[in-house]
């Protein structure tokens, strides 16, 4: 088994302190990346579904593509990815301050005697459209948008079979920590069984445009 590292990239097309937005996940699976096998097909529909699902609540300062590229970690770093793929998005027509976010919580299943910031995480989704706020204008996730984007990531949620190659993969909580304390990739992975968001935006400051102009006040 080995685990493959997605990083989901998101392009802006105005100038910040952080041009690309990146959002990571880890596949426990059983591919190794064989480019013959069935897990990057898995992982474009999973994550295609996922971003096509909440792309109309993204702000329009986005160029219209995801970018995905897959790192092996068994191999020795620094890694190059083993996969580069991309797919259209179909952003919104407004924009939020670009450093809004969703905060998307996601966890495995909790386990006695096990530290449970190891089997949980966050993706910061963003930045954002004028129709991520809520109706009466709290500037709160509306519930119906909560859902969605809940929902949307639940859908990856499980353990999906290649039909042709038999190759397993399973979205996961990935434990640095597990690792370094001598446990093997499998044993870093924890399976995802839940997925949550808050009513409440994250602020993600490293998204925010530069400073173009100041005023001195006389």
């Amino acid at each position: 088994m080995t685990v493959l590292r997605v990083m989901s990239k998101l392009q802006l097309d105005a100038p910040a302190s952080e041009d690309v937005v990146t959002n990571t996940t880890h596949w426990l699976t059983n591919d190794f990346g064989d480019a013959t096998d069935e897990a990057f097909d898995v992982i474009h529909d999973k994550l295609g579904s996922f971003y096509g699902a909440i792309d109309a609540y993204l702000s329009e300062n986005l160029e219209p593509s995801v970018l995905w590229q897959v790192y092996d970690l068994s191999e020795a770093e620094p890694r190059l990815p083993i996969h580069e793929e991309s797919a259209p998005i179909v952003p919104g027509t407004t924009r939020m301050p670009n450093q809004m976010a969703i905060p998307l919580r996601f966890h495995a299943a909790y386990a006695s005697g096990e530290v449970r910031s190891r089997r949980r995480g966050r993706l910061f989704l963003g930045p954002l459209a004028l129709d991520a706020t809520d109706a009466i204008g709290d500037m709160e996730i509306g519930t119906d948008l909560r859902a969605i984007v809940a929902n949307a990531a639940f859908d990856m949620v499980g353990d999906f079979t290649g039909a042709t190659s038999g190759s397993t993969i399973v979205w996961s909580v990935f434990s640095p920590t597990t690792l370094a304390e001598g446990g093997t990739l499998e044993d870093a992975a924890f399976p995802v069984v839940q997925t949550s968001v808050p009513n409440r935006y994250a602020v993600q400051r490293r998204r925010a445009k530069r400073v173009s102009a100041v005023t001195i006040g006389a």
